[in-house]
C-alpha cells in the first residue's frame, strides 16, 4: 500500500507539472502573438502618418508653387501694361503738343486706377490661394490624426482580447488541473480504504 501511495503521489506530481509546463507555455505564446501583433499595427501607423504627412507637404509645396507663379504673372502682366500706359502717353504727349493739361491728368489718373485694380486683384488671388492651401493641410492633418486613433483603438482592442483569452485559458488549465488532482486525492483515498 505505502509503494501504492508513493507511485500515486509521483503519477500526480508529474501530471501536475506537466499542467504547469503546458500553461506557461502557452502564456509565452500568446504573450509573443500579443507583442507581435502590436508592434505590426504600431509599424503601420507609423507609416501611413509619414505617408499622408508627405502627401500633405507635397501638396503644399505644390500650392505654393502655383501662387508664385500665377503672382509672378500678374506682376509681369502689371508691368508690361504700365509700360505700354506709358508708351502710349508718351506717345500721345509728342504727337498732342498743343493738348490741354486736363487731357494728361485724366490719362495719368486712369494709369494710376488701373494699376491699383491689378494690384488689388494680384492681392484677393494671392489671398484666395494661401486659404485653399491651409484649409487642404488642416484636413490632411486631421485625417492623419483620426486614422492614427483608429489604429491606437483597434490595437488596444486586440490586446485586450489576447489577454481575456489568455486569462481564460490558464483558468481552464488550473480547474483542469485542480480536477485532476482531486481525482487522482479520492483514487488514493479510496485505494488506501481499500487496501
Amino acid at each position: 500500500p505505502k509503494a501504492h501511495s508513493l507511485q500515486l503521489q509521483a503519477v500526480s506530481t508529474d501530471h501536475n507539472l506537466q499542467l504547469q509546463a503546458a500553461s506557461t507555455d502557452h502564456s509565452l505564446q500568446l504573450q509573443a502573438v500579443s507583442t507581435a501583433h502590436s508592434l505590426q499595427l504600431q509599424a503601420a501607423s507609423t507609416a501611413h502618418s509619414l505617408q499622408l504627412q508627405a502627401a500633405s507637404t507635397d501638396h503644399s509645396l505644390q500650392l505654393q508653387a502655383v501662387f508664385t507663379a500665377h503672382s509672378l504673372q500678374l506682376q509681369a502682366a502689371s508691368t508690361d501694361h504700365s509700360l505700354q500706359l506709358q508708351a502710349a502717353s508718351t506717345d500721345h504727349n509728342l504727337q498732342l503738343q498743343a493738348a490741354s493739361t486736363d487731357h494728361n491728368l485724366q490719362l495719368q489718373a486712369a494709369s494710376t486706377d488701373h494699376n491699383l485694380q491689378l494690384q488689388a486683384a494680384s492681392t484677393d488671388h494671392s489671398l484666395q490661394l494661401q486659404a485653399v492651401s491651409t484649409a487642404h493641410s488642416l484636413q490632411l492633418q486631421a485625417a492623419s490624426t483620426d486614422h492614427s486613433l483608429q489604429l491606437q483603438a483597434a490595437s488596444t482592442d486586440h490586446n485586450l482580447q489576447l489577454q481575456a483569452a489568455s486569462t481564460d485559458h490558464n483558468l481552464q488549465l488550473q480547474a483542469a488541473s485542480t480536477d485532476r488532482n482531486l481525482q487522482l486525492q479520492a483514487a488514493y483515498t479510496d485505494h488506501n480504504l481499500q487496501l
